[in-house]
């Protein structure tokens, strides 16, 4: 028996999301993949994956795992094979063998997403899959940023979760926020250890919501501790979000924050 990880790219566009429905006519990521492996396992698996991303969500660094009996299959053998079977808007960019105790979910210590907003007057047909487009009013940067700090650290995140979500306990940690821009493409990356229902569409519509306002950022706090859905902006749209990467080492993503922290100092 084998633990294959495999690392995983995807346009969400026309998926309803990562999570196989109850419905078997919706197409998702993960029937796809199971379809596709068991073309070459020739068993029923179950799929284990780093960020169950939501309906129109994409990614570059899901992360997935499963086990099989095909130990004479090498690790080029899968990557080829399954990419042979899957729709091209899935790719497999990474397949490896790890040990038995790895679980793409539990073994998972942060998850880190992008959102990607073109504040233009217009948009090319090229970005349109995988931008919020955003013509409203211009954006700043470090307004927006301001905003993101206030959430950080160890939170109860009801405020930014959907009503729908059935976690027990809405409490997270955020590690890691930050906002880039290039010209008219502002990305916004959010990195916690596991998000809720929704949870940073809420966050960027919330983000919307006061930069319009010009509020301060104490406002956002203030939205964070009332707990209450109501007093959040509004569901920002799945096309701008991307699931990047999967992270399974602590150490090194502290060790990267902390450099960049120091760097932003000087």
């Amino acid at each position: 028996m084998i633990n294959v990880k495999l690392t995983i790219s995807y346009d969400g566009t026309d998926y309803c999301g990562f999570q196989s429905q109850i419905q078997e006519d919706q197409v998702t990521i993960e029937s796809e993949l199971k379809k596709a492996i068991q073309k070459m396992d020739d068993t029923v698996i179950d799929l284990y994956c780093g960020g169950r991303t939501d309906s129109g969500v994409h990614a570059i660094g899901q992360v997935v795992n499963f086990f099989s009996e095909r130990s004479n299959m090498l690790e080029d053998n899968w990557l080829l094979g399954l990419n042979t079977s899957l729709p091209k808007d899935i790719r497999i960019n990474n397949c490896e063998f790890v040990d038995a105790s790895f679980n793409a979910r539990r073994s998972a210590i942060y998850r880190e997403y992008e959102y990607k907003i073109i504040n233009d007057k217009t948009i090319s047909a090229l970005q349109t899959r995988y931008n919020l487009f955003f013509p409203y009013f211009k954006l700043n940067r470090e307004l927006l940023l301001g905003y993101l700090k206030e959430l950080l650290g160890e939170n109860d995140y009801s405020a930014f979760c959907s009503i729908n979500d059935k976690s027990p306990s809405k409490v997270r940690y955020l590690e890691d926020v930050d906002v880039k821009q290039e010209d008219s493409l502002f990305t916004i990356k959010v990195v916690g250890s596991s998000f809720l229902q929704h949870m940073v569409r809420i966050i960027l519509g919330t983000l919307l919501l006061l930069h319009r306002k010009k509020a301060p950022a104490s406002e956002m706090k203030r939205i964070l501790l009332s707990k209450n859905r109501r007093e959040a902006g509004m569901t920002s749209s799945s096309q701008g979000l991307l699931l990047k990467k999967v992270h399974y080492d602590e150490t090194v993503y502290k060790k990267h924050y902390i450099l960049k922290r120091e760097l932003d100092k000087s």
